[in-house]
């Protein structure tokens, strides 16, 4: 309930100074409001789509990647797979060439949840790759994010013995934090 005014506020203020990296990431978190809190899919993606038309426009490749990732987000929410995974992949390929370790994890994880409905056996190469960098950055949400989605492709493939043990440390991770 508090996000909403505050990025109202800040994209006000941004606006005012002219700052299109602030306008952007003031977009983006409006965007990240309208999907999760208000589950108004539209409203998001027109957010993010505005949000991303600005770092391109600056040259800003960190907050493109971010855009491009979220964007993706819906696009998996909507079913709409073949979509994701170009944004996801895009996402991806700039976090690479700016060496930002969490964003490339956020991306291959995202992936991997683009895949779980594409290809099991590819998703789960997303997601441990994921998980292997989340691990060395200590990001314990991500990791559990990451738990999850294997624990998810192990439950689709019945290898239920997996799948418990991969829900289990996530949700222990979880109950320590």
């Amino acid at each position: 309930e508090a996000a909403s005014p505050l990025y109202e506020k800040s994209l006000a203020l941004y606006r005012h100074l002219g700052d299109k990296r602030g306008i952007a990431l003031a977009l983006n978190g409006l965007a990240g409001v309208a999907f999760f809190e208000d589950g108004d899919l539209d409203k998001a993606v027109r957010l993010y789509r505005e949000s991303l038309a600005l770092p391109r426009e600056i040259g800003d490749r960190w907050a493109v990647a971010l855009s491009l990732n979220n964007l993706g987000v819906i696009e998996n929410n909507r079913g709409r797979f073949k979509e994701a995974h170009a944004l996801h992949a895009e996402s991806l390929a700039l976090r690479h060439e700016l060496g930002d370790q969490w964003g490339i994890a956020q991306s291959l994880c995202n992936l991997g949840t683009t895949y779980y409905f594409l290809d099991h056996s590819r998703a789960v190469v997303f997601f441990e790759q994921s998980l292997a960098i989340q691990r060395k950055l200590g990001v314990y949400m991500a990791i559990v994010h990451a738990l999850n989605g294997l624990g998810d492709v192990a439950l689709a493939q019945n290898r239920l013995a997996d799948a418990a043990a991969l829900y289990g440390e996530s949700l222990s991770l979880s109950l320590e934090k």
